[in-house]
């Protein structure tokens, strides 16, 4: 006799903030980037692993009119944080999407040109998400409300 089966039942994964950078253009209509071609932002959501994460935060992005180029790094923000500094700003969106659960975006770095747009993911992913990104212009993303779940 065996004891302590659990019938073929799956455990489900506890749902934690996750973080990656997203790639993002503006889709026609979308004008929350300025004149910029691109952009890319740190987004954080709740969630049980990187597919989820990916699609929650797709979805919450193209229901704001942003069509995703890439998303990369993403991973637990507590494995992140055990890694490399993490700014208050996120800090405190990780807080909030702790409680909320809905998808945040910390600030919008964005650029001009494909050119530019090698060049900033070079220097983002040298410097690890930091907020010091030479000539990057910053854009900080309005409230809004995504499909499924909000983007800030």
């Amino acid at each position: 006799m065996v004891l302590g089966t659990n019938s073929g039942a799956t455990v489900e994964p506890q749902a934690v903030v996750w973080i990656g950078l997203v790639e993002v253009r503006p889709e026609r209509g979308n004008d929350l980037l300025g004149d910029a071609l691109g952009a890319y932002v740190n987004v954080l959501s709740k969630v049980r692993g990187e597919s989820e994460y990916k699609r929650f935060v797709t979805d919450a992005l193209s229901a704001n009119r942003f069509r995703i180029v890439a998303i990369s790094d993403a991973e637990p923000l507590a494995l992140r944080r055990e890694k490399h500094a993490v700014d208050k700003e996120l800090k405190a969106l990780a807080s909030e999407v702790q409680s909320v659960g809905d998808v945040r975006c910390g600030e919008f770095f964005t650029y001009a040109s494909l050119a530019h747009s090698e060049q900033q993911r070079r220097q983002l992913h040298a410097s690890k998400h930091s907020q010091q990104t030479g000539s990057a212009r910053r854009r900080r993303s309005s409230r809004t409300s995504g499909k499924k779940r909000g983007i800030y």
